[in-house]
């Protein structure tokens, strides 16, 4: 195992971009779009190729700016050539970004520390929990996090190699600007902090006549300008997309509302397996013995909580804001391991991995045991596939028993990351096709597009419960409804018309407003009950 993690050359990178690859894009494309916001980006980028118009996006054929254009500019790119947009094309940018933020925290690691320490990095950073889940999604988090990590690691280049410094802060600059066109203007504040943050912790403010500022604001506007003045020019787009979705959203409770804490409260399972390590990661980066590699360690640090506090606080929080900070805490992490296995006679490093290790062997050994008895109690029907769960949690605890007895460190530092990659594959083929049913809208959807295209006619609205997932699958725009004067307009307007509630709002007009109106369906999608309702007394909904 040591021979492994000390291998050189070109046989690292591409060993990290092949299971990299495997662990984003296996079975990426077998999910329904039930993710919020996924349903969105994959409509948008479908309305693109069809209106031939990349520049004013809409979704449910209204405008749309809680985002800028990019990821759906890489949608609908990669979709042109079928004509269409499906589950896995829309989220491929979301896997290559992945990948290539593994691939800049190794060469990160391996510029900073060594060539072990890059790998480890980049297996921490790839297997921790949050890192996946945005790998597979179709979201700005991860295309962002790249735009971002790609930024701080042009400038780290920058501040430490003279020799390249003008390429690479022209970069820092390009990359800053493709990072605005993803996610707005947070992604020139996010490395713009850590850098200036870093510049005055190192009492070294001279250095920002070094950065070729004008060169780089010519770039970045090259960039960033043609688009968003268009934007700014048309009065459907311009104050929603530059006030209301970035200012308003980082200062308002309109959304997304979370205490100051809330970041370290989601760390545990955000970060996991890996948060078991990162205590050890943090005393060893605060203690004398990181004083050899200190710059890199104190940019590291800065680059973690700078970007902890300027999200925190800021009233709206969502795990996926601070993927750009992962990076960071994998190379702290990836330190740890590294000096472990280097210095690994010495008490401090043996317990780093070795309390982390035995806790997580304890969790894997409980979850054997209970997986298969919780499944027996409550979900019979799935018992076999607890119990394939259990024999990876079992096969793991116990090879890291054995590597923890017999005083493997190697085997130990691995063995997390083996876990996490069977265990994703295992749930992709296996158990997320039985979550699939019941949460895709694909059933209801292909239902209404069934009636609507039996009669093109007819109008189909949302009362209060709109989502782009059923404009996508039933391929239909529709009006989404929210007041009951909306729904009586809408009803006295468009007839034959079909409105679509939610059970709990439907029950409250049944004897009423909708008294005199037909009922096609009651089912449920996911854990909510809709009730589809139609003026037409003809149509019949037949049950399939």
């Amino acid at each position: 195992m040591s021979a492994f993690l000390d291998r050189t050359g070109k046989a690292v990178p591409t060993l990290l971009i092949a299971l990299a690859g495997i662990l984003y894009f296996y079975y990426i494309g077998e999910r329904g779009l039930w993710p919020s916001d996924e349903d969105d980006y994959a409509q948008i980028s479908r309305e693109i190729l069809r209106s031939g118009n990349w520049i004013y996006l809409t979704c449910n054929d209204l405008p749309w700016t809680a985002k800028p254009v990019l990821l759906n500019w890489f949608i609908a790119a990669i979709s042109l050539p079928w004509g269409d947009v499906t589950e896995l094309r829309a989220r491929i940018p979301s896997a290559v970004a992945a990948i290539a933020t593994v691939m800049l925290t190794y060469a990160l690691g391996k510029r900073m520390f060594s060539n072990r320490a890059g790998l480890l990095s980049a297996l921490v950073l790839g297997t921790c929990g949050i890192f996946i889940i945005q790998a597979r999604l179709s979201q700005t988090y991860m295309l962002a996090a790249f735009f971002s990590t790609l930024a701080i690691f042009c400038f780290y280049v920058g501040y430490t190699n003279p020799a390249r410094r003008t390429l690479a802060y022209l970069s820092m600059a390009a990359a800053a600007g493709f990072g605005v066109m993803t996610a707005g203007p947070v992604n020139l504040a996010v490395p713009g902090l850590v850098c200036l943050t870093f510049i005055v912790f190192m009492r070294d403010l001279g250095h920002i006549k070094e950065m070729r500022l004008v060169r780089g604001m010519l770039v970045f506007l090259v960039i960033v300008a043609p688009w968003y003045v268009m934007m700014g020019l048309h009065e459907d787009y311009g104050y929603d997309l530059f006030i209301k979705t970035n200012f308003v959203r980082y200062t308002d409770t309109w959304t997304h509302a979370k205490p100051f804490y809330y970041y370290l409260k989601v760390l545990t399972h955000t970060f996991a397996p890996w948060s078991l390590f990162l205590p050890g990661a943090l005393i060893l980066a605060f203690s004398q013995r990181s004083g050899e590699h200190r710059k890199a360690i104190t940019f590291i640090l800065v680059w973690v909580f700078s970007l902890y506090i300027f999200f925190s606080i800021a009233t709206g929080k969502k795990p996926g804001y601070l993927l750009g900070a992962y990076p960071a805490l994998a190379l702290l992490v990836g330190y740890l391991l590294d000096r472990a296995l280097q210095f690994w006679p010495e008490s401090f490093y043996r317990k780093a991995l070795l309390i982390p290790s035995g806790i997580l062997i304890a969790l894997s050994a409980l979850a054997t045991v209970a997986a298969p008895i919780a499944s027996a109690i409550f979900e019979p029907d799935y018992l076999i596939y607890a119990i394939g769960l259990s024999l990876i949690t079992g096969t793991f605890a116990l090879l890291s028993y054995l590597a923890w007895r017999r005083n493997r460190p190697g085997q130990l530092v691995v063995l997390p990351a083996a876990l996490v990659f069977v265990l994703v594959l295992y749930g992709a083929q296996a158990i997320i096709p039985l979550v699939d049913p019941y949460k895709s809208a694909k059933v209801y959807s292909e239902y209404v597009r069934s009636q609507l295209d039996e009669d093109p006619g007819t109008a189909w609205g949302m009362y209060k419960s709109y989502r782009a997932k059923y404009v996508y699958y039933a391929d239909h725009f529709n009006r989404a409804l929210y007041t009951e004067k909306e729904l009586r307009r809408f009803l006295k307007k468009n007839n034959p018309a079909i409105v679509t509630f939610h059970a709990d709002d439907y029950d409250k007009m049944k004897t009423t407003l909708l008294a005199d109106l037909e009922v096609l369906d009651r089912q449920f999608i996911g854990s909510q009950e809709f009730v589809s309702i139609s003026n037409r007394s003809s149509l019949k909904y037949q049950k399939q």
